[in-house]
């Protein structure tokens, strides 16, 4: 019946709805997959992060790694970068060095991680912004 009528188990027993931003609630009620589509499509990504973000298993995570990429998501970097793990970050740092994806690091550059600034700095010269005040701390 959940399935048929789109509706949430708990709706079914007791006529009550998760909360919209309830994620954790959301994956227990409904298909994984309908879950992340909400998160994807939701009016407002960034501030939904903190709620979901550490739920997402990999294939869910660089699926919203790969739709901040090709610009399908508009997901400020500022905001998830705290959340990504070392190989997501070199993920999306590769796109940004390579300008698939315009960024410019400034805003970021006290969160990049000794590695991450040596990364920078072997793409400096194909990376279209001034790496200015970046130095390997």
């Amino acid at each position: 019946l959940t399935k048929l009528f789109n509706i949430s188990i708990d709706y079914l027993l007791d006529n009550t709805e998760i909360l919209d931003k309830d994620y954790k609630s959301m994956f227990k009620n409904y298909s994984r997959t309908t879950v992340v589509n909400k998160f994807i499509n939701s009016e407002s990504p960034n501030e939904d992060l903190n709620k979901i973000f550490y739920l997402l298993d990999k294939s869910e995570r660089e699926l919203i790694i790969n739709l901040i990429i090709s610009k399908k998501l508009k997901i400020n970097i500022e905001d998830v970068w705290p959340y990504l793990t070392s190989n997501e970050r070199k993920i999306i740092l590769g796109a940004i060095l390579t300008n698939k994806f315009d960024f410019n690091l400034t805003n970021i550059s006290h969160q990049l991680s000794r590695e991450e600034l040596r990364i920078c700095h072997k793409h400096k010269e194909a990376y279209k912004y001034p790496l200015i005040n970046f130095r390997l701390h």
